[in-house]
C-alpha cells in the first residue's frame, strides 16, 4: 500500500456514471418527440426482466412506488402482519404501514447485515401475511432458508431488491428471489434512470394487473375505461432511455464496483480495528454499499469529513427506533442495533480511482489512531 499522503481533494460518497451514451440516448428521445411512457420503457422492462431472471418487469417512477404496487399485487390488507428486516431503508417498512398493515421487525444475522431466518421464524403468527427480505448494500440474504420458512407457514415472500442489482446467490440473480421482487434506479444505485423503479413478476395475470394499476386502473387497450382504482406510477421514456444506455455497459459498471470493493478489502486488512463486510458463501455481493463497522464510528466519520471524504451511516438506527415507527417497536433486535452503532459506508462509485481508495483507507487509519 502507498504510504505517501495524497493531496487533499473531495471524494463524494457516490456519483452517477452518466456520460456521452446517456446524453445521446436522451437527445434521441427528445428529437423523436415521444417522451412519455412508450417504446423505450417497454424495451427497458424486457431487458431488465432478462437480467433479473424473471418473465416480466413493470417499470414505475421510483422504488418506493414499486413496493406499494407489489404489496397491492400480493393483496396485503389493513391489519395484516408483514415481517420486515430491522436493518433496512425506511421505505421498506413505510410501504407496509401505508397499506394499513403492521410491520413486525426481525433481527439481522450475526455475520451478515441481512434478516436472520431464525428471527423470521420467531416473528411468525396467525396474522402473518408476508415476509419481506432485502440484500443490505448488495449482500445476499439467506433467500432459500427464508423461502422454506415462508412456504412451511403458508405465507408469501416479497424481495425488496433496491440494493440488489449486480448481485447473485447460488448462481441466480438476487432479483429472481421472492414471489415478487422490486428494485430502484435512484441516481446513486448500481444502474440508474435518475429516478425509477421496477416490479419483477413471473405470472401473466399479475403482470396485466400491475400495468393496469400503474396507469390509473385503465384497462389495456381501452382508453379511459377503468377496471379498478389505480394511480399514476408511470415512468417516462426519457428515464427508460437512460436505463437502456446504462444496461449497455452494465457489465463494466458492475465489474468496476467489484474491483473497488476488492481494493478496499485488501488495504483495510491492515487495519484490525475495522470489521470488513463479509461475502456470503455461494453469493456474489452487488456492492451498492461498502459498509465497514468500527468503534467510535462518529469520530471516524468526522475525521474523514475533515479530510474531504464523504461517507454515509446506513442506517443510524434500526427502523423501529425511528420516531415515525415507534408505535410498532415490539421486540428489540440487538444485532441490528449494534450494527447501526458501528456501520459506516465508504465512497463507492464508477469514476472512483484506486488512488482515491488508498486515500480513504489512509484517512481511516489516521482516524482509528486518533480515536483510541
Amino acid at each position: 500500500m502507498v504510504r505517501k499522503r495524497p493531496p487533499l481533494r473531495p471524494i463524494p460518497w457516490a456519483r452517477p456514471a452518466l456520460g456521452a451514451q446517456e446524453r445521446r440516448a436522451v437527445a434521441t428521445v427528445l428529437r423523436e418527440g415521444w417522451v412519455a411512457m412508450g417504446p423505450r420503457t417497454r424495451e427497458f422492462e424486457r431487458c431488465m426482466a432478462v437480467m433479473a431472471g424473471r418473465r416480466y418487469g413493470v417499470a414505475v417512477c421510483n422504488g418506493t412506488v414499486a413496493l406499494d404496487l407489489a404489496l397491492r399485487l400480493l393483496d396485503v390488507r389493513p391489519g395484516d402482519e408483514v415481517i420486515v428486516p430491522a436493518m433496512t431503508y425506511v421505505a421498506t417498512a413505510a410501504a407496509v404501514v401505508l397499506r394499513g398493515a403492521i410491520p413486525v421487525f426481525a433481527d439481522i444475522e450475526e455475520n451478515w447485515p441481512t434478516v436472520c431466518p431464525k428471527a423470521v421464524e420467531d416473528c411468525l403468527s396467525s396474522k402473518t401475511r408476508l415476509v419481506m427480505t432485502m440484500d443490505y448494500g448488495g449482500t445476499p440474504c439467506a433467500h432459500e432458508a427464508i423461502a422454506r420458512i415462508a412456504r412451511a407457514a403458508g405465507v408469501r415472500t416479497l424481495h425488496d431488491g433496491a440494493q440488489s442489482l449486480a448481485g447473485t446467490y447460488r448462481g441466480r440473480p438476487l432479483l429472481s428471489y421472492g414471489q415478487l421482487a422490486t428494485t430502484s434506479f435512484h441516481v446513486a444505485k448500481q444502474l440508474t434512470t435518475v429516478e425509477g423503479g421496477m416490479v419483477f413478476l413471473s405470472h401473466a395475470a399479475r403482470d396485466t394487473r400491475a400495468r393496469c394499476l400503474r396507469n390509473q386502473g385503465e384497462i389495456a387497450g381501452k382508453k379511459y375505461w377503468h377496471s379498478e382504482i389505480g394511480s399514476n406510477y408511470r415512468i417516462s421514456d426519457l428515464h427508460a432511455a437512460i436505463g437502456l444506455a446504462q444496461l449497455k455497459r452494465a457489465g463494466a459498471l458492475f465489474q468496476r464496483r467489484r474491483a473497488l470493493a476488492a481494493a478496499y478489502t485488501r488495504y483495510l486488512l491492515e487495519v484490525p480495528e475495522v470489521a470488513l463486510p463479509r461475502e456470503r458463501p455461494a453469493g456474489q455481493n452487488g456492492w451498492f454499499f461498502y459498509a465497514i463497522r468500527v468503534r467510535n464510528r462518529d469520530a471516524v466519520a468526522a475525521h474523514l469529513r475533515q479530510r474531504g471524504v464523504d461517507t454515509r451511516v446506513a442506517y443510524p438506527m434500526a427502523v423501529y427506533e425511528q420516531r415515525a415507527f415507534r408505535k410498532w417497536t415490539g421486540r428489540r433486535c440487538p444485532m441490528a442495533e449494534r450494527f447501526a452503532r458501528e456501520v459506516l459506508c465508504l465512497p463507492l462509485f464508477d469514476g472512483m480511482t484506486m488512488a482515491q481508495v488508498r486515500f480513504v483507507v489512509l484517512a481511516i487509519k489516521e482516524a482509528v489512531v486518533a480515536s483510541q
